[in-house]
């Protein structure tokens, strides 16, 4: 008898395993979003929660990690963790991956921000990651190394709005609606956000190691 109990408990446990993984499926078909796609959502998140666990570390300049870092040396240390080689330079950045389509809305979860050092200038100096959009759509957030170290920044701030040049994509695409299948990296405690220090119109600012 206790066999035949068992028997059916396993047979039970079977037929609701088999049930669940298949409700799954049809979720994820009915939504559009391929295991791909899942798997390519997890990993922009897992990116960005690790690169906030260096939150408020200094910058300095050509520095890599772990301990401090410039701003492509943060992008290329934090992809680095995750299997992608990136350039330690904001030029060499900007040639790696595919190119996202103008226009913010097109940007996902993850990817390489990009401004000039220089408000006239289109050539690379500064480089961050993607977060997501801000409430509204009209701008977004995105974490780097700045002169203040490791913060937050939004391309609403005017030094950012003006140097804006587009972005990279080096991870998959995925769905918009795509969310994390795996618990993100838990986040450093962050400091309060330093504003970037706003220049005047015509001074440079090398604060990336921007040497190809």
């Amino acid at each position: 008898m206790q066999h035949t109990n068992n028997k059916a408990i396993y047979f039970s446990f079977f037929i609701f395993h088999f049930a669940f993984m298949l409700s799954l499926s049809a979720c994820s078909t009915l939504r559009g979003v391929s295991p791909d796609s899942l798997r390519a959502a997890a990993t922009a998140d897992s990116i960005i929660g690790f690169a906030r666990q260096s939150l408020g570390k200094p910058y300095r300049y050509a520095a890599r990690g772990p301990a401090s870092f410039d701003c492509s040396g943060f992008t290329s240390y934090v992809y680095g963790k995750f299997g992608y080689s990136l350039s330690h330079s904001s030029g060499g950045q900007w040639r790696q991956g595919r190119p996202v389509k103008k226009g913010i809305k097109h940007l996902q979860r993850g990817d390489i921000v990009v401004f000039s050092g220089r408000r006239i200038s289109q050539t690379p100096g500064h480089v961050g990651i993607y977060i997501g959009p801000d409430p509204g759509g009209k701008s977004f957030s995105f974490i780097h190394a700045a002169l203040t170290g490791v913060i937050i920044s939004h391309l609403s701030e005017p030094y950012y709005q003006a140097r804006y040049l587009g972005a990279r994509r080096i991870l998959p695409d995925f769905a918009p609606g795509a969310a994390s299948v795996t618990p993100l990296l838990p986040p450093a405690e962050p400091r309060l956000p330093i504003p970037y220090p706003l220049l005047p119109p015509d001074s440079i600012e090398h604060f990336c190691f921007s040497a190809p």
